[in-house]
């Protein structure tokens, strides 16, 4: 089952009951508990400048698309650049791609990914002669993130051939999107399963020179608003 992440539920977690076995009226506030919390430098991308604003573009932008907002800013780069947050919320079972080509095995399940095809259509930069540099940049490091974070993932293809500056090579994920070839795809995808008990929501916080990640675990509701 693909969905996209426009239709990904928000959900606000001080008012929302996630879990049948939690009972959350609207006056309880959520029992969070922190799973990870990674940030990744913005400016440290490349060793020259020009081409380093071209990764940190690409990221932004894929992160505008995850939050499922890109459309409305239209390429505008004043707008895509400016710090923005949002949250993204896995209910235990359900999984987030990276892209829309999803392994076979995976399809039983539901799966949100971020509705876009990362190439110059959807307004991607070419960054040192390719298109949407910077993609495996963020696939990487939202691997090390959720790993960390006790998430199941799964990225059949390592990017061993390159480091990532600030991420630990085993978690190097490369990432491919090409409609026609859809099994190499499928195969440079990173796929994220809360295989938990609880919701796992991921707060990414993107900045003027960088980008963070917090993976938060709800483990109960308690207490009232006044």
């Amino acid at each position: 089952m693909g969905l996209t992440a426009l239709a990904f539920s928000l959900i606000t977690l001080s008012t929302t009951p996630v879990l049948p076995a939690f009972s959350a009226a609207e006056t309880e506030l959520a029992i969070q508990e922190v799973r990870s919390h990674e940030t990744l430098d913005l400016t440290q991308r490349h060793g020259n400048r020009a081409i380093n604003a071209g990764y940190g573009d690409n990221i932004r932008l894929y992160l505008h698309y995850l939050k499922g907002d890109a459309p409305q800013l239209e390429n505008n780069w004043t707008k895509i650049r400016e710090p923005f947050s949002f949250n993204l919320t896995l209910a235990p079972g359900q999984v987030l791609a990276f892209h829309p080509a999803v392994l076979p095995e995976l399809r039983n399940k539901t799966v949100f990914f971020a509705d876009t095809n990362l190439s110059a259509s959807d307004g991607y930069r070419a960054v040192d002669g390719l298109w949407g540099k910077g993609v495996c940049d963020i696939a990487s490091f939202l691997n090390m993130a959720a790993t960390k974070a006790g998430l199941k993932v799964t990225a059949k293809t390592n990017h061993d051939f390159a480091p990532i500056s600030g991420v630990d090579r085993r978690y190097g994920t490369s990432i491919y999107y090409d409609p026609s070839e859809n099994l190499s795809s499928q195969k440079q995808n990173l796929y994220l399963e809360n295989t938990r008990l609880n919701p796992l929501t991921i707060m990414f916080s993107v900045g003027e020179t960088n980008v963070e990640i917090v993976v938060v675990e709800t483990v109960g509701f308690t207490g009232g608003k006044s």
